[in-house]
């Protein structure tokens, strides 16, 4: 995936990150601190200013314009179920493709996109 200044705008403008409570309280008794649903991104708010964690979000919300939510969520469940059964269940997350080119990605000039954006 390439995304450039402004995809990240774009991914950026259109997302809406949500802090809500009993979610993330889930989300953290499984280690996570966020999850995205097509353009909503539950986040824990303390990570809320953490750029990796937002830029590891957006591609997700990427994907899920590429894959399409009918599309994303089989495809990430079928991985996810499919590793589980012979491992654990963080194994399994980090062995679903989205994760592994959401983890992978890396682009050190987001940090600058993001705070321009945030202070905007």
């Amino acid at each position: 995936m390439n995304l450039n200044k402004n995809d990240y705008i774009r991914l950026l403008n259109k997302t809406h990150f949500i802090s809500f409570r009993p979610i993330t309280w889930i989300l953290n008794k499984f280690n996570m601190g966020a999850i995205t649903f097509g353009i909503i991104v539950f986040i824990d708010k303390d990570l809320k200013g953490s750029v990796g964690t937002i830029l590891h979000e957006l591609v997700h919300v990427q994907q899920y314009y590429n894959y399409w939510f009918v599309g994303f969520i089989p495809v990430y469940l079928y991985h996810f179920f499919r590793g589980w059964i012979v491992t654990s269940f963080h194994d399994a997350y980090m062995c679903v493709p989205f994760e592994i080119e959401a983890y992978g990605y890396r682009d050190g000039s987001f940090e600058r996109v993001y705070n321009e954006w945030r202070y905007v």
